[in-house]
């Protein structure tokens, strides 16, 4: 949780949010037709100084898809999510569908298949050059690493990829220090506690790539009875590991000799010039902080407080 103390009249206000004011300014769709739909992506949000905030979506990607990705269709998407998140009392399991956004306004699909295989394995064969899918009622997502929306420099704290559907935010592999995480260093649900103690869930090349389980208590309707509580083994129809003609990757995308099957070895760049991630253009990550826009919702925030003291 992202929390400021702000001394107003000699009062101290503890502000918090699971997502900063910068944080909420890196939702957005780039300028961008995609070839299948023929449509722009197109995200929003709305409500961020309330006790709730509202993600508006047409599931439209902003990056190349090609051919696998041919039967995207338009969605509607309306996600109610809390500004200030709270860790449950236990972990909640994942319903099989949506359990998250990223930051263009594309699904973070759990990712256990309906059948509670590995969808990195699984659906090896459906996966396009940014790792994303179609499922059958032509919903574009990702199950796994969001490749197109890493922007991996080596050594610096990875960017944010989305938000969870409990509220807290989904980081890439790196942590605020730059360092790589590995699965000791993630809890049973993919995440940790930063070290200003405030939670991310992190985006790994081992299942379950993005969130295991909701550490927060997620919104209404995205809760309730496991679907999926382990992997099985075997998977029936599971695709083999390895294809002998991987799709085309950027340099970056992927290091030299690793599987794409296995969703492997995340290689990182030796700086943000030459980190081509499919966008060309600089990330939101990168953009310096607005203030004036900083400024105006926390001035927002204390009016609407002090409006209840």
């Amino acid at each position: 949780m992202y929390c400021d103390w702000i001394l107003v009249a000699f009062l101290s206000v503890n502000l918090c949010w699971g997502l900063t004011p910068v944080e909420f300014g890196q939702f957005k769709s780039r300028s961008f037709v995609e070839s299948n739909s023929g449509l722009q992506g197109s995200v929003q949000i709305n409500g961020t100084v309330m006790s709730t905030f509202s993600i508006f979506s047409n599931g439209i990607p902003d990056h190349k898809t090609g051919t696998a990705s041919s039967k995207i269709k338009v969605q509607s998407y309306h996600i109610k999510l809390p500004t200030s998140p709270s860790v449950g009392t236990t972990t909640t399991c994942l319903p099989i569908g949506p359990v998250g956004m990223a930051i263009n306004g594309v699904p973070i699909f759990n990712s256990y298949s309906h059948d509670c295989c590995d969808t990195g394995k699984k659906e090896l064969g459906s996966f396009d050059n940014c790792w994303g899918l179609v499922d059958d009622l032509g919903r574009y997502h990702y199950s796994t690493a969001p490749l197109c929306l890493l922007k991996l420099v080596c050594n610096d704290p990875s960017g944010l990829i989305g938000v969870a559907f409990d509220g807290f935010p989904i980081y890439g592999p790196n942590d605020e220090t730059g360092r790589r995480v590995s699965k000791t260093d993630l809890d049973e649900c993919n995440g940790r506690f930063d070290r200003y103690r405030k939670y991310r869930y992190h985006v790994t090349t081992e299942f379950p790539y993005t969130i295991g389980c909701f550490k927060g208590i997620p919104i209404p309707g995205y809760g309730g009875a496991c679907a999926c509580n382990q992997l099985a083994t075997p998977c029936p129809n599971q695709q083999p590991p390895g294809p002998s003609h991987p799709p085309t990757r950027r340099k970056r995308s992927v290091a030299s000799g690793s599987s794409y099957g296995n969703m492997t070895a995340l290689e990182c760049c030796s700086s943000a010039a030459t980190c081509d991630h499919l966008y060309h253009s600089k990330s939101s990550a990168e953009q310096p902080l607005n203030h004036v826009h900083y400024f105006t919702t926390l001035f927002v925030s204390l009016t609407t407080i002090f409006m209840f003291v």
